[in-house]
């Protein structure tokens, strides 16, 4: 297996960590500012939820319906850090010591 590497406004915006994760990429690279609010979803993620995401965009007709899908499913997980408005994001997802094995591990880049 080859690593995948995504750089610029798509890994930078963590309404598509989850797509990007659930396609195998494990190297993100952004501006810092937007380091923060990716991290925490990460941290607050199971592979096997991102992996769902994409089988069910898999399913969806058009990239409309893909983005509008993606933006729905992660502003209801993830409402806090999909809100940058609101201040510095913290991670507040629990861990469940019984699922860490699924946890993503993520190497973070940035442009600054």
């Amino acid at each position: 297996r080859k690593p995948l590497s995504v750089c610029g406004d798509m890994a930078a915006d963590p309404a598509f960590t989850w797509v990007l994760l659930g396609l195998g990429a494990r190297d993100l690279s952004m501006a810092h500012a937007n380091l923060p609010a990716v991290r925490a979803v990460v941290a607050g993620t199971q592979l096997t939820e991102a992996q769902a995401l994409v089988s069910e965009l898999l399913e969806l007709d058009s990239e409309r319906e893909v983005e509008e899908h993606v933006r729905r499913v992660m502003r209801q997980r993830f409402p806090l850090e999909l809100a940058p408005h609101l201040g510095p994001v913290e991670p507040r997802h629990r861990v469940d010591p019984l699922v860490l094995s699924e946890k993503p591990t993520v190497n973070f880049k940035t442009s600054e």
